[in-house]
């Protein structure tokens, strides 16, 4: 049947390698008059895509008339057929130079979707009035298998990924673990919501350390100067207490008594000299 959806996966890129004709009913062929139009394949499971090559129908040589169809197309790699454009955004076009287009998306998925739409709110410039998706071929390259990467997809991914970019990252990982390399728990990848409402409450700690830390500061200082009041206090009472012992055994102190000698020369030889202390 011409323009069926099938056409774009046949192997055949149009009527003629140059020429990207529907002529020769190999191209899928959209319905008239629609503001979306939509195609998608199943590639069969998920798989590690490098990149999708599009090759649109083209009319005639240069191909121009069907450029305008092809105007503002969008190229989306999923995990599941519903809600694709929840998964990975690849390309998005509005000036179409070539029917042919090469398009890089380095994704592990397992639907590849073709959308355009004319939307009311838009002013497309150079576009068809209609949406429409007239396409030859669509060629999917990755790798075929999971868990490698690398041109010749002989690099395996690291660790335990499922399935990664060619970059190495993990986007799947096994045995419930988490992060770039599958190298980290749960527990240690928590979403940002989570993170925000576990996070340390440094709003309220924070304030508290500040006033406990002046506090403290405080209470040192406090400290510090009554225990120099009490080691002044018992310096004073221990030096009172030596000189009243001091002074209590002058009291009783017993002295050798110093003779005093005759005075020689002298009228009053017969005076004495007093006992001196």
């Amino acid at each position: 049947m011409s323009g069926e959806a099938g056409k774009a996966v046949d192997g055949h890129r149009g009527f003629l390698s140059e020429n990207q004709s529907d002529v020769g009913y190999q191209c899928t062929k959209s319905a008239d008059g629609r503001k979306t139009a939509t195609w998608q394949v199943d590639i069969g499971q998920i798989l590690p895509v490098h990149h999708v090559i599009i090759y649109y129908s083209t009319s005639d040589r240069d191909g121009s008339s069907f450029r305008s169809q092809m105007c503002g197309f969008s190229l989306y790699i999923s995990n599941t057929s519903k809600n694709f454009e929840d998964g990975k955004f690849c390309d998005h076009a509005y000036k179409i130079k070539d029917s042919t287009k090469n398009i890089s998306c380095t994704v592990s998925g397992r639907y590849i979707t073709y959308y355009n739409e004319r939307r009311s709110d838009h002013r497309y410039s150079n576009c068809s009035t209609f949406a429409h998706n007239d396409l030859c071929e669509v060629e999917v390259y990755g790798c075929s298998h999971l868990g490698a990467l690398g041109v010749n997809c002989t690099v395996p991914c690291p660790g335990y990924c499922d399935y990664c970019d060619e970059n190495g990252t993990c986007l799947s990982c096994k045995n419930g673990l988490d992060g770039h390399f599958c190298n980290m728990s749960e527990l240690n990848t928590l979403g940002h919501s989570d993170r925000i409402r576990y996070s340390f409450p440094f709003s309220i700690v924070v304030p508290v350390v500040l006033v406990s830390s002046v506090g403290i500061v405080v209470l040192l200082s406090v400290v510090i100067i009554q225990r120099k009041t009490i080691l002044k206090q018992r310096k004073q009472d221990t030096d009172r207490e030596k000189y009243n012992n001091f002074i209590s055994q002058a009291d009783n102190a017993t002295y050798d008594t110093i003779l005093k000698r005759d005075s020689y020369g002298y009228e009053e030889a017969e005076e004495r000299y007093q006992t001196v202390l």
